[in-house]
């Protein structure tokens, strides 16, 4: 099986990566940053291994710092991914439990200081799980309430390129198209991610192609 070397990297250094590192703020750029390496670059068979890798590496982090709220969002982020690399119906029950550990990952975050930037993935990141997890019985799923969550990000970050992608992504769901390619081009004008740049540039990718689709 063909690995990319950035899931090779992400692997072989998670330890040694997580001892050097000098602050929480360190933590959450690494983790965001793998994340990214994961998601956009690594072949879809090798998906799950990196992404349980790193949510055994931010649990540790979260473990070291339970306050703080950026490093749990990243430990939800972590998991959703994680249960998203599952893929098919036979597994949906084997990533529920990974999908309802992520919602209460975000909601004790809530309840912790955080800037605005943090504030707003913490809810566009809720609201893209009550939009994507099915609904009851199975999950938790619920547009109304994705739909909330989804607009105190806005509110959060107006500007922000993750913000208003997940809003845009949401609307397209509903079928509102107008309002998602508002919010996509939206999207494409936030300033880059400077210390993110595979996550910046496989978000801008990804909004590229959807808008083409429309």
């Amino acid at each position: 099986m063909r690995v990319s070397i950035g899931l090779f990297l992400l692997l072989l250094s998670s330890f040694p990566r997580f001892a050097l590192a000098d602050s929480v703020d360190d933590l959450v750029t690494r983790f965001a940053e793998d994340w990214a390496v994961v998601y956009y670059q690594t072949p879809e068979a090798s998906r799950e291994a990196g992404f349980l890798q790193l949510v055994e590496q931010t649990e540790r982090a979260v473990a070291r710092y339970p306050d703080e709220a950026a490093l749990r969002l990243w430990l939800a982020i972590s998991r959703a991914g994680y249960a998203e690399a599952m893929g098919g119906l036979k597994s949906l029950f084997k990533a529920m439990p990974q999908l309802k550990k992520a919602r209460a990952e975000l909601e004790a975050a809530q309840g912790m200081p955080a800037d605005s930037a943090t504030e707003a993935s913490i809810n566009a990141t809720l609201g893209t799980l009550y939009a994507k997890v099915p609904g009851w019985p199975v999950g938790y799923g619920d547009p109304k309430v994705a739909r909330a969550y989804l607009d105190r990000a806005l509110a959060a970050d107006p500007d922000g390129l993750e913000s208003n992608y997940f809003y845009a992504d949401f609307l397209l769901g509903l079928g509102e198209t107008a309002a998602a390619r508002r919010h996509f081009e939206h999207a494409l004008a936030a300033p880059p991610l400077l210390a993110r740049p595979v996550a910046d540039a496989g978000r801008r990718r990804q909004i590229r192609e959807q808008l083409a689709q429309l």
